[in-house]
């Protein structure tokens, strides 16, 4: 994956750097939520995930307090709920691969259907 650029911003416990892809960069709270900021800093999607991922293809791996990972997009709109994987990684091609409760790693598409289950899932 590649990213636009990085930039330092300030929290309490110190320096944090915001890695930018696709113009908006995850960043951590001082209440330790995760939203984005965009290029100005300005926070554009608001802290309140437990952890966030950088955009590709235009959306972005969010986990719940539940710890589960779904997926936003650059509004901030919920496209894949996370109510289902355990993990998550980075759209590339129009999927990614995710991990159910059992361990078992899927791919799914941009809308959350799953087009396979992956044969090697040893992750």
């Amino acid at each position: 994956m590649k990213y636009d650029v990085f930039i330092s911003y300030r929290r309490e416990g110190g320096d944090k750097y915001a890695r930018f892809s696709e113009g908006l960069a995850p960043v951590e709270d001082a209440h330790r939520n995760w939203g984005y900021i965009d290029n100005t800093g300005k926070v554009v999607i608001p802290c309140q995930w437990s952890q966030a991922e950088p955009f590709s293809e235009g959306l972005a791996a969010v986990q719940d307090a539940n710890w589960k990972w779904g997926f936003i997009n650059k509004t901030g709109k919920v496209v894949i709920p996370p109510c289902r994987w355990k993990d998550a990684y980075s759209f590339s091609g129009g999927v990614t691969e995710v991990k159910d409760d059992f361990g078992i790693w899927w791919k799914i598409d941009k809308t959350g259907k799953v087009v396979d289950m992956l044969a090697d899932n040893n992750h």
